[in-house]
């Protein structure tokens, strides 16, 4: 490939890495999937269709640009050279070219870690209009749910009261902790889920603090429960307990948005000898495999 600098309206300067589709993909397949023993071997070779589907969409979408894609997770996420892997280059190789469809264009391939169980509907996170291809459903393999053996798959977090604040004041400019209160009763903290989407995430909690009531939407819940920067809550299928006026409990499944692909589902059902058709055929229903070129 080779490496463009492109100047900005805004003054600054863009680093463009202009390489040829297949080989841009070697280096996406194993950052997206951290999948290198070969029982996962059907579950790479599904996301590197995955990966080139979404990337030739993208392209499509962005014609006349100065770029087709970004290189992190706001498109795919793009690790280079040095991440290539021995199954990522044989699934990107023996996929060449090879998309799924519906009359003949390409489709829309949203993925994630963990769905937790449940399959989210794509309209409901990313789009009003109903895609067929990505509805609400559970996700499991005869009576075992598909993505159990993930880290994620249940989980359980805990904020303090000192948290909640810093959140609350770094989102909202506002802490009731300045000073060590005299009781705690007097910076009270009540969250609660008001919305929920079809597969069953948050779409909008309600924070009482104190004096004062927001609405979080969206991906601003989790956001907004960062441990850390950029350590965002891992989904929103999840509830709260609050135990005492000091600690909330979050108890959730899954990791990412839980649309399209569940891709630790995926590495489960070619460990039980499913074809990556069969693994797209399950995620994407009603889509085709075209070999575009």
């Amino acid at each position: 490939g080779q490496i463009n600098f492109l100047p900005a309206a805004d003054g600054r300067i863009y680093i463009v890495n202009r390489l040829p589709l297949e080989e841009y993909l070697k280096g996406v397949v194993p950052a997206e999937i951290f999948a290198t023993d070969e029982k996962y071997y059907q579950a790479i070779k599904a996301q590197a269709i995955c990966a080139r589907t979404y990337a030739l969409k993208k392209i499509e979408e962005n014609a006349g640009e100065a770029f087709d894609l970004h290189g992190s997770v706001s498109d795919q996420a793009y690790a280079g050279f040095d991440r290539h892997t021995r199954y990522a280059d044989r699934a990107v190789d023996e996929t060449r070219g090879t998309i799924l469809t519906i009359n003949s264009g390409p489709v829309q391939t949203y993925y994630h870690s963990t769905c937790g169980g449940k399959l989210e509907a794509a309209q409901n996170l990313f789009s009003d209009t109903l895609i067929s291809y990505m509805t609400v459903a559970n996700d499991a393999i005869g009576d075992v749910f598909s993505c159990s053996a993930s880290p994620y798959f249940r989980w359980i977090e805990n904020r303090t009261l000192a948290q909640l604040d810093s959140a609350f004041y770094a989102n909202f400019n506002k802490s009731m902790l300045t000073g060590i209160p005299e009781d705690t009763v007097n910076a009270a903290f009540e969250v609660q889920v008001t919305g929920r989407t079809s597969g069953g995430r948050a779409r909008t909690i309600t924070i009482a603090y104190a004096d004062t009531l927001v609405e979080l939407n969206g991906y601003d819940v989790r956001r907004f429960f960062a441990r850390a920067p950029k350590r965002f809550l891992p989904s929103t299928l999840f509830y709260f307990i609050q135990e005492s006026d000091t600690t909330l409990n979050i108890y959730g499944a899954g990791n990412g948005h839980g649309v399209g692909l569940c891709q630790y589902g995926a590495m489960n059902m070619s460990v039980r000898g499913f074809q990556y058709y069969h693994v797209l055929d399950k995620y994407y229903p009603g889509t085709e495999l075209s070999r575009m070129y």
